[in-house]
């Protein structure tokens, strides 16, 4: 199984691919020519690298992006902010969803992240993650689920309420 770990800058990508990698999932990208590719577009309007990146994107079996909830910490490059991860992680989730690319987002603490990450890949091989002795049905709370659809959905909703 190929795994992508999509995110901008300071998303906990590199904590979430070491933690699944902990976990025993072997192949995993902690990020992927796409990102260079958003990251071109966000920062100098340059859509060149979308078509090529897109192709290899579509080459993993599961992508996971990483939500932009936790703090922000400057890494000290240019175009370093929260604006910019922002207009990142906005620009990423438009791209996957316009090119049908399925996701899902991860978001929380790291725990609740790999645990989430870990439901992901469970949901993959259609073989749930047992909560405990007793309960082995596969459940996926849809409030915490991360499908990209259903965030849609409840963010639609939200805005257009009065």
């Amino acid at each position: 199984m190929r795994i992508a770990i999509l995110g901008a800058v300071c998303t906990g990508k590199s904590a979430l691919a070491q933690a699944l990698a902990r976990s025993g999932i072997l192949t995993i990208a902690d990020t992927t020519p796409l990102m260079t590719a958003i990251y071109s577009d966000v920062l100098f309007q340059d859509t060149s690298r979308y078509a090529e990146a897109l192709s290899h994107q579509r080459s993993y079996d599961l992508t996971l992006v990483t939500a932009t909830d936790l703090p922000w910490v400057s890494v000290g490059v240019p175009h370093d902010g929260e604006t910019t991860r922002t207009a990142v992680d906005r620009k990423l989730r438009a791209v996957l969803q316009a090119h049908q690319i399925a996701h899902t987002v991860i978001c929380g603490s790291e725990p609740s992240r790999t645990l989430s990450a870990l439901e992901s890949v469970a949901h993959w091989h259609k073989k749930p993650l047992p909560r405990s002795a007793h309960d082995t049905d596969w459940k996926w709370a849809c409030n915490s689920c991360s499908d990209p659809e259903c965030e849609h959905r409840l963010f639609s909703q939200l805005l257009s309420a009065p």
